[in-house]
């Protein structure tokens, strides 16, 4: 199950704690219909938020952004691509050919 997670700052450099009490105390997930399952302060004094839905989501990062205007900022995490870098590949592999010999000789990687 892939989960969408939101992570909320200060922009006056309250402590993670003060956000949280401070989210608590404005938003409201079961007026917004929002399920929050994961609910963490983090190292470099933000809080993680996490929803099963992009709805969900993109719902409580307007309502942070609305009710806490000026306080806090709601940002969703975007997904990085991950790269590899494959050395020693013999000189007749092509540029071409590549995904398909990756793709025979690995049955469970889907591109």
């Amino acid at each position: 199950m892939k989960k969408y997670k939101l992570t909320v700052k200060s922009n006056e450099h309250l402590p993670p704690d003060t956000i949280k009490d401070l989210l608590k105390y404005k938003i409201n997930p079961f007026e917004i219909k929002v399920r929050i399952n994961f609910f963490k302060s983090l190292k470099n004094g933000r809080v993680l938020i996490e929803t099963n839905s992009k709805e969900e989501l993109e719902a409580l990062q307007k309502d942070i952004n609305d009710k806490c205007e000026g306080k806090l900022e709601a940002n969703a995490l975007k997904l990085r691509n991950p790269r590899q870098v494959i050395i020693n590949i013999p000189e007749e592999i092509s540029i071409g050919n590549v995904e398909d010999i990756l793709l025979t000789q690995n049955k469970d990687v889907s591109l």
